[in-house]
């Protein structure tokens, strides 16, 4: 079941896989497009009370800004006995997580 349709380059798309919701980003996402994403997670946090992904495989360019925005989701869904995960990430993005402490939240590999 799709929630949004799909507006262009890094605009978030949230959807529904079983009992979890997923966000998927396409693009760049930095301080100019953060918002968008802010406004996907608050949609996904508040819609109602499962699980988030968020699959990065379309996504092209993160910064710190971003990584802040996923960290306060992952707080909220948290205080609420949910979780966040992150799907796919490129090498790049991998290695940017670790180095914000991010990389737990990786969804391990099947």
């Amino acid at each position: 079941m799709e929630f949004a349709e799909d507006p262009g380059d890094s605009a978030p798309v949230m959807t529904r896989d079983g009992h979890r919701t997923v966000v998927w980003l396409t693009g760049s996402y930095d301080m100019v497009t953060v918002s968008g994403l802010a406004d996907t997670l608050a949609a996904a946090v508040t819609r109602d009370s499962v699980d988030v992904i968020v699959d990065l495989s379309g996504m092209t360019f993160i910064d710190a800004v971003t990584l802040e925005v996923v960290t306060r989701c992952k707080r909220i869904l948290e205080a609420h006995g949910r979780s966040l995960v992150l799907r796919a990430p490129s090498r790049a993005t991998r290695i940017l997580l670790d180095v914000h402490g991010l990389v737990d939240l990786v969804e391990a590999e099947a």
